[in-house]
């Protein structure tokens, strides 16, 4: 009986490493996308005030890239979603 409860125990803690990592990698992507667009208001601020078309551009960039990864991130949330829905549709035409 020990023995399964020892298994038991670290079928758990490996699930929760991998669910903290998981999560992790989550976490990051909203900080980052607000750095990208802290960075294009700055660039943007020093370009209005300095008049310099460079910092109008790396501005632009920075914005271009916010929305290409939560156009990504978007692609990803509803592939998910469709996949959670065909998983579970045989659950619910058995209820």
């Amino acid at each position: 009986m020990d023995e399964v409860l020892a298994v038991v125990s670290v079928i758990g803690a490996i699930v929760s490493v991998i669910s903290t990592w998981w999560t992790l990698f989550w976490m990051w992507l909203p900080i980052w996308l607000a750095l990208l667009l802290r960075q294009a208001a700055h660039a943007a601020r020093l370009a209005v005030h300095a008049g310099g078309e460079a910092k109008l551009t790396e501005a632009l960039e920075s914005v271009g890239l916010y929305f290409k990864i939560s156009g990504v991130l978007a692609l990803i949330s509803l592939v998910l979603t469709i996949i959670g829905l065909f998983a579970a549709l045989p659950v619910m035409l058995q209820a």
